[in-house]
């Protein structure tokens, strides 16, 4: 830690982009979150807690920029983009190592054909095989493949134990099939990528990383993306605070850099958080490894209930395509159907709903849909005692071991308790 802090707080001189860590917060080890940053005094609102200048942030800007160190003749006029973008600081002397040969092999427009995970991914492999790196002691920092134990992903790749899916919800499970197809593409790129230039990597030291990634990114503009899904980084020291379903800390970016504020006070030996996100504990654990004992973002997600019988007829499934109502159903912690849910059992009660306008008005909001409730409750009635049904036998098996075997129990348990309040109230 003492080596991670002197790099977070090298001076390089730059006076613009100097890094802040309070003096009043600490990294701490919990039993129930990990590594943590806690209150070491009490902490006021709004108060600057961390600031990680741009040279420090890992995204695709700064990774670019650091790469084209080692390739020769890039001339930054014709870059802007990285051209006001400074690198950590670093030996004027560059190393003579295989990632130095494999860099130097590369050239810009190979890497910005690449997405944001797969060039921060193929970077943080390549400088955790350079003892000397200037990232080293970040990279030291960051979690191993075990700490993902909850991971479906891990289950497949690292444990070889595709059959535990078969414990999870179904929604679950098809939210797994899209993280690891996520996987799957960014290393089939960077694996080609590297073995092709004679560098090898392995599978397993991949996914750690990009487990990291996935796990720790916070949103941030790239203006190289080209979706959504580009614009992330990894601001060193900030991926201490763990999460919660309320925001504590909020986040600012500017010229600085990566900020972070507090948003409510804090109590010496509190520990700090920020939400990542309105996720479900399902979400939680299929992208993160982790859940939380209580959830106010948990929805009960029955779409695979739902949409084989809207996709008996074109008609209805064309209707919700084009509509925009197309999957997704799910019922909220409170017990509540979408409103998504509602158009879709709305839908399969009108032979022909391009022409229904009692369906035209429910969906521009002039009626409430009352003329379908009939169906649709007694069709959510059935789903909800299907769903109490498979959670019961599921969570009177015997666990899968470890943390993994926690976290799908809670996933059951949640979704138990959603469609228990869901049905009640249905029935009042």
């Amino acid at each position: 830690m003492e080596a991670f802090e002197a790099w977070i707080n090298h001076d390089d001189d730059n006076t613009h982009s100097k890094s802040f860590i309070c003096p009043q917060i600490t990294v701490q080890e919990s039993s129930v979150f990990g590594r943590g940053l806690f209150a070491l005094e009490d902490l006021d609102k709004p108060q600057l807690i961390i600031r990680i200048p741009h040279r420090l942030l890992v995204n695709f800007t700064t990774v670019v920029k650091h790469i084209c160190r080692y390739i020769p003749h890039v001339d930054f006029d014709q870059h802007p983009l990285y051209a006001s973008i400074n690198r950590a600081y670093e030996p004027p002397e560059l190393s003579d190592d295989a990632a130095a040969r494999f860099y130097r092999q590369l050239d810009i427009a190979t890497l910005e054909a690449l997405s944001s995970f797969q060039v921060v991914s193929l970077f943080l492999i390549v400088e955790s095989s350079r003892p000397h790196s200037v990232w080293q002691p970040f990279l030291a920092m960051l979690p191993q493949l075990s700490d993902f134990d909850a991971v479906p992903l891990v289950w497949t790749i690292r444990d070889n134990q595709p059959q535990w899916h078969k414990r999870l919800p179904p929604s679950a499970q098809a939210h797994a099939a899209k993280v690891e197809a996520r996987f799957d593409e960014d290393w089939q790129v960077v694996s080609k990528l590297t073995s092709q230039r004679g560098y090898t990597i392995q599978k397993l030291e991949y996914l750690r990383y990009w487990m990291c990634i996935n796990s720790r990114c916070l949103y941030m503009d790239i203006p190289q993306g080209t979706t959504t899904a580009d614009n992330f980084t990894l601001a060193p020291y900030v991926d201490f605070i763990n999460h919660t379903d309320s925001d504590q800390c909020r986040l600012k970016i500017d010229g600085k850099g990566f900020q972070v504020f507090t948003s409510t006070p804090y109590k010496k030996g509190d520990q700090l958080f920020f939400s990542y996100g309105p996720h479900s504990n399902e979400f939680l654990m299929c992208e993160y490894g982790f859940i939380t004992p209580t959830n106010k973002w948990n929805t009960l997600d029955i779409t695979h209930h739902i949409l084989p019988e809207v996709s008996s007829r074109p008609a209805w499934k064309e209707w919700l395509q084009d509509n925009d109502y197309w999957g997704e159903y799910t019922i909220s912690s409170d017990g509540a159907a979408s409103f998504r849910t509602e158009m879709a059992l709305a839908v399969v009660q009108e032979p022909h709903p391009e022409q229904s306008r009692r369906l035209q008005a429910f969906v521009s909001g002039y009626t409430d849909g009352a003329v379908y409730e009939r169906y649709t409750h007694r069709r959510l009635r059935e789903v909800l005692e299907s769903v109490i049904s498979a959670a019961t036998t599921e969570l009177e098996k015997p666990p899968l071991p470890g943390f993994a075997g926690d976290c799908v129990k809670q996933i059951w348990q949640d979704q138990w308790e959603i469609a228990k309040t869901a049905l009640t109230q249905l029935k009042k």
